[in-house]
C-alpha cells in the first residue's frame, strides 16, 4: 500500500509539472483575446455580432460565424448563457445561437493546449474540429426543424448565472489604453478564467493519477463498446465538467483500455452542457429548441467517437499518454519549465483553494448561481 500511495503521489506530482506550461499558455491566449476581442457588449466582439437585419433569423451562414467565434472563448457550458441571451437580444435566431453554445463549452485555448501535453497534437486538435461539426450540423437541424426561430418562451434567462468572467462588461472596454487592456485581459485570464475552473482540474488530475494506479490494466477494455459508450453520454452530460477539468482524466481512462474514441467522447460531451444550463436553456428557447440542440450534438459526437477510433487505427497514431505520462514516469525538463511546473500547479492549488472557499462561505450558499466550483 504504502508502495501504491508513493506511486499515486509521484503520477499526481508529474502530471501537475507536465500541466503547468499548457496551462500558463492557453490562460496568456485567453488573456489577450479578451484584451484584443473586448467583452461580450462592446469592442470586437460585438462588432463581429453584428449581422444584418433581415439575415439574423435563419442564415446558416451566420450559424458558421457564431461556430467559429466561439471556439477560443473560454467559456464554460454555463458562463456561455448570458451570451446566448446577448445573441437572441441581437435578433439571432435559433440556428446561430445553437451553433454557438455547441463549440464555445467545448474548447478554449486551455483546454487546447492541457489536450496537447497530455494526449498529444491529434487529440488537441480534434476537440475543435468535432465541437464546429457537431454546432454547424446541430444549426441545420433547427433550420429545417427547429419551428419558428425569432419567437422565444421566455426572456428572463437569468444573466448572471455564472459570477466568474461571463458577465464582465465593463473590462476591455475599447476606450482603454493598450496598457489598460492588457492588464484588464491578464487579470480576466488569471482570476475570472481560473475562477470559472475552480477545483475541477485539480480534482481530474487526482481521479486521473488513482485511475493509473490501483485501476487494473484492461479493465476498461469493454467499456469502449456501445453499452460503454451510452454509459458515457449519461454520465457526462448531467454533470457539470468543463473541457479543462474533464482532460486530466483522459490518460489514466486511456492507460486501462478505453479506446482513443471513448476517450474522445467523454471529452466532447462532458462540456456540451449541464443539468443547470439543459433547465435555463430550456426555460429561454423552449423545449423543441433543448431538445434538437442537445439530442443532434449527443448523436453526433457518438458518430464522431467512432470516426476518431478508425483515424487513430488507420494512421498509427500515438497517444502521448501512453508514451510518457502513465504510472509516474520521470522525465528530465529544464530548469526554466520545472519553474513554470511549478507555477501552474501553484495557479491550480490557488484556483482550487477559491474555490472551496467560496463553495462554503455563507455568500455562495445564499447565491443562486449555476456554476459549481
Amino acid at each position: 500500500m504504502t508502495q501504491e500511495l508513493d506511486l499515486f503521489f509521484r503520477t499526481l506530482f508529474e502530471w501537475c509539472l507536465d500541466l503547468g506550461p499548457a496551462l500558463l499558455i492557453g490562460l496568456l491566449l485567453s488573456g489577450l483575446l479578451f484584451a484584443f476581442i473586448g467583452d461580450f457588449q462592446n469592442g470586437l466582439f460585438s462588432k463581429l455580432l453584428s449581422v444584418p437585419e433581415e439575415t439574423r433569423a435563419k442564415s446558416f451562414l451566420n450559424s458558421i460565424k457564431m461556430a467559429l467565434i466561439g471556439i477560443p472563448l473560454p467559456l464554460c457550458s454555463c458562463s456561455v448563457l448570458p451570451v446566448a441571451q446577448t445573441l437572441r437580444k441581437k435578433g439571432l435566431g435559433h440556428s446561430p445561437i445553437s451553433a454557438f453554445l455547441t463549440t464555445t463549452p467545448e474548447t478554449s485555448p486551455t483546454s487546447f493546449f492541457l489536450t496537447w501535453a497530455m494526449l498529444g497534437p491529434a487529440m488537441a486538435v480534434l476537440r475543435p474540429v468535432a465541437s464546429l461539426i457537431m454546432g454547424l450540423t446541430t444549426a441545420l437541424v433547427l433550420i429545417f426543424y427547429g419551428g419558428t426561430s425569432g419567437k422565444t418562451v421566455d426572456s428572463a434567462m437569468p444573466i448572471d448565472c455564472c459570477r466568474g468572467h461571463c458577465n464582465q462588461t465593463d473590462l476591455a472596454n475599447p476606450q482603454s489604453s493598450w496598457q489598460e487592456k492588457f492588464k484588464k485581459g491578464f487579470r480576466f485570464a488569471f482570476i475570472d478564467v481560473l475562477d470559472d475552473f475552480g477545483y475541477w482540474p485539480l480534482l481530474g488530475l487526482i481521479l486521473g493519477a488513482a485511475i493509473a494506479v490501483w485501476v487494473p490494466m484492461g479493465a476498461l477494455e469493454n467499456a469502449s463498446g456501445f453499452l460503454g459508450r451510452l454509459g458515457i453520454i449519461i454520465v457526462a452530460i448531467p454533470i457539470y465538467v468543463c473541457a479543462e477539468s474533464s482532460t486530466p482524466l483522459a490518460p489514466g481512462l486511456l492507460a486501462k483500455g478505453l479506446s482513443p474514441g471513448a476517450v474522445f467522447l467523454f471529452l466532447v460531451a462532458g462540456p456540451l452542457s449541464n443539468l443547470s444550463s439543459l433547465l435555463s436553456l430550456k426555460k429561454a428557447f423552449g423545449t423543441r429548441f433543448i431538445t434538437i440542440h442537445t439530442g443532434v450534438n449527443t448523436l453526433i459526437a457518438l458518430v464522431l467517437s467512432y470516426l476518431v477510433d478508425m483515424l487513430y487505427k488507420y494512421f498509427d497514431w500515438t497517444l502521448l499518454a501512453n508514451q510518457t505520462m502513465q504510472h509516474g514516469d520521470h522525465h528530465e525538463r529544464s530548469t526554466f519549465f520545472l519553474i513554470v511546473g511549478v507555477i501552474g500547479t501553484g495557479l491550480l492549488l490557488h484556483s482550487s483553494f477559491r474555490a472551496v472557499k467560496k463553495k462554503f462561505s455563507k455568500q455562495h450558499k445564499n447565491s443562486d448561481a449555476c456554476c459549481s466550483g
